[in-house]
């Protein structure tokens, strides 16, 4: 069985090499773990900003059937 020999300057050099794509690699992967927070929190801003809007939808609702129900001929009793 042939032994492998590697020397430790056959390391130093692997290490060299392989420094600059593991860097690069990492600045691509906090770019998009990045991207990705970003893209989350703007989803949140979106779904406050639905409920807002919601809530805003529902008391304008309350205030027609409040509305309505001061016309004589509509009928019935608010629930509450």
């Amino acid at each position: 069985m042939a032994a492998i020999n590697i020397d430790m300057s056959t390391i130093d050099a692997t290490i060299q090499v392989l420094k600059i794509p593991l860097l690069l690699l990492g600045i691509l992967l906090l770019y998009r773990t990045n991207r990705i927070i970003s893209s989350i929190e703007e989803s949140f801003d979106y779904l406050e900003h639905t409920a807002e809007n919601v809530e805003h939808s529902s008391e304008t609702i309350e205030s027609f059937v409040d509305l309505l129900r001061k016309i004589p001929l509509v009928k019935g009793d608010k629930d509450e």
